[in-house]
C-alpha cells in the first residue's frame, strides 16, 4: 500500500552537473545492432543525447546519481560540489560564467598569471581543485591553490593576451550541455530566491538541443528551528519551490514535498518532522543530508519523471 501511495504521489507532483561519471553494467538506450547508441548530429541539435547529468551541491554529490545510473541503465555524470550556491553551480555549468581579472592585467605568453578578482568564485575546499576552460581567447586551467589564491595557467605557450577588463572564464563541460540535465540549486544560499531562480534560468538557457530536456528540483529545508514550518525562513523555501514551479510548469519536480510526505507515520520521529515540515529523520544522514533510502528515493522520482512521465 505504501508503495502504491509513493506512486500516487509521484504521479500527482508530476501533474506540476570522465571521474563523475557512472556507466551502468547494461545501456538501455541502444539503437544499433551492435547495442552502441550511435547519436547523429542532428539528432543531438534536436533532442540532444540520453546520458544525464546531475548538477547541484551536496545533495547531488552524494549517492542519487549513483542510484539514478542503476536504475535507469544510462550513463550519469555526477557534477554536485558540496557548498555550492546557485551561482556557483551555474558557473560551473557554464550558464552564468564567473568573470575574472588578473594581477597585471594580462594573461602571460607561458606560465601561470594570479587570478584579482571573480564576480563568483569557481571552487570551494569541496569538489575539484582545477577547472580547465576558456578566457580571453586563451586555454587553459583555473587552479585554487588555497582559500584566497587562486592562478590562471595556459595550455600552451602564444602571445600575452591584454586583459584591462573583467572577462568570463568559459568552463569546459564536454557535452554535458546535450545531456538530459537535473538541477538541484539553492540550498546552499535559499535565503536568495531570487538569485536562486535567475541562476537556474541561465542555466537552463545554456542547454544546446532546440528541445531541452531538463527537470528542475525544489531545495529542502533542514532539521533547522528556523526553517520549520511557520518559522522564520520557510517562507524562502516556499518562494524558490514556487518560482521553479511557475517557470517551468512541464520540467519541474517536487522533491522536497515528496520527501515530506514519504514519512514513516509509525516511527515518532518521522512523525514529529512531518509535523515540521521536513523531510524525515529515517531519510536523512543529519540536519539535511540523505541517507541511502532518502538517496533511493530521490533516483526512483527523478527516473520516474523524466523516462516514465517526459519520455526522454
Amino acid at each position: 500500500m505504501r508503495i502504491l501511495a509513493g506512486l500516487v504521489l509521484v504521479l500527482a507532483c508530476m501533474a506540476q552537473a570522465a571521474s563523475d561519471r557512472v556507466m551502468p553494467h547494461v545501456s538501455g538506450y541502444s539503437s544499433t545492432a551492435s547495442g552502441q547508441y550511435v547519436q547523429g548530429t542532428t539528432e543531438k541539435w534536436l533532442h540532444g543525447l540520453p546520458s544525464i547529468v546531475c548538477w547541484g551541491d551536496s545533495l547531488t554529490s552524494a549517492s542519487y546519481p549513483r542510484i539514478l545510473a542503476k536504475l535507469t541503465g544510462r550513463p550519469v555524470t555526477s557534477r554536485g560540489v558540496g557548498g555550492n550556491t546557485s551561482a556557483q553551480i551555474a558557473a560551473r555549468q557554464g550558464g552564468r560564467p564567473t568573470y575574472m581579472t588578473f594581477v597585471g592585467g594580462r594573461i602571460p605568453a607561458s606560465g601561470a598569471v594570479r587570478v584579482e578578482s571573480f564576480t563568483v568564485t569557481p571552487m570551494g575546499i569541496y569538489g575539484k581543485q582545477v577547472i580547465t576552460g576558456r578566457i580571453g581567447g586563451v586555454e587553459g586551467e583555473l587552479r585554487r591553490l588555497s582559500q584566497e589564491t587562486y592562478e590562471f595557467i595556459r595550455s600552451a605557450p602564444g602571445a600575452a593576451v591584454e586583459v584591462p577588463v573583467a572577462l568570463p572564464f568559459i568552463p569546459d563541460v564536454g557535452e554535458t550541455d546535450f545531456e538530459i540535465a537535473v538541477i538541484w540549486a539553492g540550498r546552499n544560499n535559499y535565503d536568495e530566491p531570487a538569485q536562486v531562480l535567475s541562476d537556474v534560468r541561465a542555466m537552463v538557457e545554456f542547454l544546446k538541443p532546440l528541445n531541452k530536456r531538463f527537470v528542475v528540483l525544489s531545495p529542502p529545508n533542514g532539521n533547522y528551528r528556523d526553517e520549520y514550518m511557520g518559522a522564520p525562513n520557510y517562507h524562502y523555501f516556499v518562494e524558490i519551490r514556487d518560482g521553479l514551479r511557475n517557470a517551468y510548469p512541464n520540467n519541474f519536480l517536487d522533491v522536497w514535498q515528496l520527501l515530506v510526505q514519504s514519512y514513516d507515520p509509525s516511527d515518532p520521529r518521522d512523525v514529529a518532522d512531518y509535523q515540521k515540515g521536513i523531510p524525515p529523520h529515517s531519510l536523512r544522514d543529519d540536519d539535511i543530508h540523505l541517507n541511502e533510502a532518502g538517496n533511493r528515493k530521490v533516483a526512483e522520482w527523478v527516473r520516474d519523471y523524466l523516462i516514465g512521465f517526459k519520455g526522454y
